[in-house]
C-alpha cells in the first residue's frame, strides 16, 4: 500500500485534473458518480488517458486500490459525517477535506508514475475522442458496472465540449 518514493505530485495528470475540475459541469457529474460508488481519480485517469489516445483496461498499480480504501475513502467518510454548517467544527472539516484532497493527489501521482512510460508530456491534450473516453469510463466503473449510463454520457459530452472550447480558444490565439 505504500506509494513509490519517486512520486511527482505536480505532474501532467494533476494539471489535467485541475483544469477539468474548474469546469463546474464536469466537477458536479464526477461528484454525482462518486456518490454512486465511483472513484473520481479513476474517472480523471480515464479522461486523461483518453485525451492522450491511450486505451485503458482499468488496471491500476499494485497497492493503489488498497490506499484508496484505507486512506482516501475513510477521510471522505469522516468529512461527510461532520456537519457542514457547524462553526466549531468548520476548521476540523476543512483540515480533513485538505487531507482527502492530498490523498487523491497522491493517487493521481501514483497513477501518473505508473503510466508515465506510455504517456509523455500530456498536459495540454484535449479530450476529443468520445468513443475512447466512453470506453475508458466503462473501465473506470466500480465493479465494471455500466449502470450510470446517463451520467457517463453527460460526462463525455461535458469533457468533449471542454476540449472543443479549449481548441477553439487556442485557435483564436487565446488561452484556456
Amino acid at each position: 500500500m505504500t506509494p513509490p518514493d519517486s512520486l511527482r505530485l505536480d505532474n501532467p495528470l494533476w494539471q489535467f485534473a485541475l483544469r477539468l475540475w474548474n469546469d463546474d459541469a464536469i466537477a458536479n457529474i464526477c461528484l454525482s458518480l462518486q456518490g454512486k460508488g465511483w472513484s473520481v481519480t479513476r474517472i480523471l485517469t480515464a479522461a486523461w488517458l483518453a485525451a492522450n489516445g491511450v486505451r485503458w483496461d482499468g488496471r491500476e498499480p499494485d497497492g493503489l486500490t488498497e490506499w484508496r480504501h484505507q486512506v482516501t475513502e475513510p477521510l471522505r467518510s469522516l468529512r461527510q459525517r461532520l456537519p457542514r454548517d457547524h462553526e466549531g467544527i468548520a476548521p476540523l472539516r476543512h483540515d480533513i477535506k485538505s487531507a482527502e484532497l492530498s490523498s487523491e493527489r497522491t493517487e493521481l501521482a501514483w497513477i501518473h508514475a505508473w503510466h508515465d512510460r506510455e504517456c509523455h508530456n500530456l498536459l495540454n491534450c484535449p479530450v476529443d475522442n468520445p468513443a475512447l473516453l466512453t470506453r475508458n469510463l466503462r473501465a473506470a466503473a466500480p465493479g465494471q458496472r455500466n449502470t450510470e449510463e446517463t451520467l457517463m454520457i453527460q460526462l463525455t459530452d461535458a469533457l468533449f465540449c471542454s476540449g472543443k472550447q479549449r481548441r477553439d480558444t487556442d485557435a483564436q490565439g487565446g488561452t484556456a
